[in-house]
């Protein structure tokens, strides 16, 4: 498990671009400021102070919009986990092979 401590320290000039982390999960409490992220599935969440939000790992997502103040605390299981830089593409939730 890791433990990290985020901080900005000018907000987001453009977009991180679609990626995923090869973990098991995240976990993200916002400590200070907004955070933007959209989700393979098209849903797109904003986050403020006091907000969580969970991302399994092998999800897709786009980190869209953080703010000059945005501090979030990040949790990961396990601790040393990678980013794979991905297109958009299906859900990976829809990327099953039917026999």
């Amino acid at each position: 498990m890791r433990a990290y401590h985020s901080t900005a320290i000018a907000g987001m000039v453009e977009p991180t671009g679609w990626h995923y982390h090869t973990c098991e999960m995240q976990f993200v409490y916002v400590l200070e400021g907004t955070i933007v992220l959209e989700f393979e599935d098209g849903t797109v969440g904003t986050f403020g102070p006091g907000d969580c939000f969970f991302v399994p790992g092998g999800v897709r997502h786009n980190e869209i919009y953080a703010s000059e103040d945005k501090q979030t605390l990040e949790v990961s299981v396990p601790g040393k986990i990678g980013t794979v830089e991905v297109e958009r593409g299906l859900p990976s939730t829809l990327l099953v092979d039917y026999p």
